[in-house]
């Protein structure tokens, strides 16, 4: 029974890890396109 309850502790800090990650690359993505798209288009949207 432990040894389940150390095999779920470790996945679950793997996909906390996973999902840090992956909304870090969405927060960069997302900067670099603001930074790339003029103004005047955000503002018309």
């Amino acid at each position: 029974m432990s040894r389940e309850r150390a095999v779920s502790r470790m996945f679950i800090r793997y996909m906390q890890q996973v999902l840090r990650n992956e909304r870090i690359n969405l927060y960069r993505k997302h900067f670099k396109d603001l930074k790339e798209t003029p103004l005047e288009e955000r503002l018309l949207e």
